[in-house]
């Protein structure tokens, strides 16, 4: 078992392409125990930076001079807010009037859909009406015609035999 271990870390170094093996296997050690060969990491560097060593002092911006912080007193907050306020109420009544004034739009609407409907009912009652009393005064002014003519057919007929 130790002869696979040590050539399976000759072949991880080798694809590493450097002579020491990297990663956690069983290698050749110098400590011994007594259950056999120990377990242990190598210690090659991986990366080419050091990350622990110390950093380097970076340069810090003051921002407080940029800022104008008086909006950010109490007072200002509070004014900021209580604006704000004024500002809601007057989108919800302004709101309120939309909704009202839309109520009464829809309103005056289907009134003067039954008003239209009122109408043309009324206009078919009245020509019915008209269309009677059209008739009764059709038949008397033929009643009345047909009598004309037939009396002035009889002077006609007086005349002729005179």
């Amino acid at each position: 078992m130790q002869g696979t271990s040590n050539l399976l870390a000759q072949s991880r170094s080798v694809e590493a392409g450097i002579g020491n093996p990297i990663g956690p296997s069983y290698y050749n050690c110098n400590e011994s125990t007594l259950s056999g060969p120990s377990f242990k990491f190598s210690t090659i560097s991986r990366f080419q930076k050091d990350y622990l060593a110390p950093i380097a002092p970076t340069k810090k911006f003051n921002t407080c001079k940029n800022k104008d912080l008086k909006i950010f007193t109490p007072i200002n907050r509070k004014k900021k807010n209580q604006l704000k306020a004024i500002d809601q109420n007057n989108k919800i009544e302004k709101a309120l009037q939309k909704k009202k004034k839309m109520v009464k739009e829809k309103k005056e609407k289907f009134l003067s859909g039954i008003e239209c409907k009122k109408q043309r009912f009324e206009l078919k009652q009245q020509k019915r009406q008209i269309k009677v009393i059209a008739q009764s005064w059709l038949s008397l002014v033929f009643a009345i015609g047909s009598a004309e003519f037939f009396r002035a057919k009889l002077n006609s007929q007086k005349v002729l035999f005179i």
